[in-house]
């Protein structure tokens, strides 16, 4: 009996312990939901993703694809293990590098930082590495980062190519040699599984994300542009009417000093 008592004391405080847990990721949703729509939150999500969205039009050569590629890098967050700035940094470093990024290259670089210890520093590293190869060059530094973050590049390399660390290296030096590894090391991330995104951790990044979607939504519905007009109107009022705000500043500091000699008056007169 006393195995079960306390079997059953086990359970019971498991049980208390999962809707504690279960209580704490629900508040969690409605504080994240409450921030996310004030004004302010709505205002820097709008402001940091239209720079993102102008910064992809400079790329892509207009505004119109930029937008269309930041929808599909949007679109592509809520379905991955990544945010939407983290994925759009990738793209633009692969762009700046000559490259054309696609979704299917995106899906594959989810799928390999899901297996790894680090997953946005697995994509960054992932990002550097073919985008370094485009421009020519391969080190052992660009493997050895993912290396460390568990992503198994030389075994892959050894398998694909028969080749080991050391003759990396060398292979690596001339622009042919830097495609044919990293073609390799395509192929070998390409027949890794997609990933296990149903993962409760993975849905509430993907709420955090579908939510700074949302905010974004408002934001090209009509509040970016009006808030940026207010913006501009208030900056033109301060530049054009730099003698009256001085004359505001003096008033103010007459009316301070006023109230600074009552107050020593008063003071004096208690005293």
């Amino acid at each position: 009996m006393a195995d079960l008592k306390y079997t059953v004391d086990i359970d019971t405080k498991g049980a208390k312990n999962s809707l504690n847990g279960l209580t704490g990721s629900i508040a969690g949703i409605a504080t994240s939901l409450a921030t996310a729509f004030s004004f302010k939150e709505v205002a820097s999500i709008s402001a940091k993703f239209d720079s993102l969205r102008r910064t992809l039009g400079t790329l892509y050569g207009d505004i119109e694809t930029g937008t269309q590629a930041f929808n599909q890098i949007k679109n592509f967050a809520t379905q991955s293990v990544f945010s939407v700035e983290d994925l759009t940094a990738s793209v633009i470093k692969l762009k700046s590098s000559g490259l054309t990024p696609t979704m299917e290259q995106l899906k594959m670089f989810g799928n390999v930082a899901a297996i790894s210890a680090d997953k946005v520093g697995t994509l960054q590293s992932l990002t550097d590495l073919f985008a370094r190869t485009a421009q020519g060059g391969l080190g052992l530094e660009d493997l050895d980062k993912l290396a460390d973050k568990g992503v198994g590049v030389y075994t892959i390399l050894n398998e694909k190519l028969g080749i080991t660390r050391q003759q990396v290296s060398e292979i690596g030096k001339s622009a042919e040699g830097s495609k044919i590894i990293l073609d390799a090391l395509q192929e070998g991330f390409n027949e890794i599984q997609d990933a296990d995104l149903g993962g409760l951790d993975t849905a509430f990044s993907n709420l955090q994300i579908a939510i700074k979607n949302a905010a974004d939504a408002i934001g090209e519905g009509g509040f970016r542009e009006a808030l940026t007009n207010a913006v501009n109107s208030v900056s033109k009022f301060i530049s054009k009417n730099d003698e009256l705000l001085k004359s505001i500043g003096e008033k103010l500091g007459a009316a301070i000093s006023f109230g600074v000699r009552n107050l020593k008056y008063l003071a004096a007169t208690i005293a």
